[in-house]
């Protein structure tokens, strides 16, 4: 059992976390289950197409309401996913029998200082 405040080593070493706020658990197990029991089971997706596919994919992810904050930039498209972990799996269907080419579909996973910063937040609108 390690506990510290600085957040970039714990993540290097940690596969699960617990998280306390003035003396309560607020969550405990692995980063994702953390991540979902605290509300915020988002994430940004990113998704490579080959050339040629970059509207198909576009207009797929556009159709989706789990997806927001889409950005594209040369067969790259950035996005917010709100869905849960089958969602994500129907979304990358939805792509495929679109009929587009999907070269990569990769997911950046929320930080442990992105868990801590909504507490902190959670704490700020309850008090306020």
């Amino acid at each position: 059992i390690v506990s510290s405040h600085i957040l970039s080593e714990l993540a290097d070493m940690c596969t699960s976390l617990c998280v306390m706020n003035r003396g309560s658990i607020l969550a405990a197990g692995p980063v994702d289950e953390v991540r979902n029991q605290l509300g915020s089971a988002g994430r940004t997706l990113t998704l490579t197409v080959l050339p040629g596919h970059t509207e198909t994919a576009a207009g797929v992810l556009r159709s989706a309401n789990s997806v927001r904050e889409l950005t594209v930039q040369d067969g790259r498209l950035s996005f917010y996913f709100s869905g849960n972990a089958d969602g994500q799996a129907a979304l990358l269907t939805r792509l495929i029998e679109a009929g587009v080419k999907v070269r990569t579909f990769e997911e950046l996973k929320s930080s442990f200082e992105d868990i801590l910063v909504q507490v902190a937040e959670g704490n700020r609108s309850h008090h306020a």
